[in-house]
């Protein structure tokens, strides 16, 4: 028997948003995971079980101020507005002449 605990805890509300979608992920990337144990161990059919325990309900609302460090956010924002860069930076643009 192999068995594996997994602790999520989003680190803002914006990613609390989308933690159902991120745990059925990681469900789904664990029983995969121990599927392929179980083969590589020799056993023919495993089964593999899941339980899901959510340990705190509430949002975090405390943690509002982090969705600035937020990965998704900066990169959202970084499509709609692109980083200023000054002239030095410029690399796809030609050699003045």
């Amino acid at each position: 028997m192999v068995q594996t605990q997994v602790l999520l805890r989003a680190g803002d509300p914006l990613y609390e948003l989308g933690m159902p979608v991120m745990h059925r992920m990681e469900d789904r990337f664990w029983v995969q995971t121990m599927i392929a144990l179980a083969q590589r161990l020799g056993v023919a059919d495993p089964a593999v079980r899941t339980r899901s325990v959510v340990m705190d309900p509430k949002r975090q609302w405390r943690r509002a101020g982090n969705v600035w460090h937020n990965a998704m956010a900066r990169s959202v924002l970084q499509t709609v507005v692109p980083p200023r860069r000054n002239g030095k930076d410029r690399q796809d643009q030609p050699p003045a002449r």
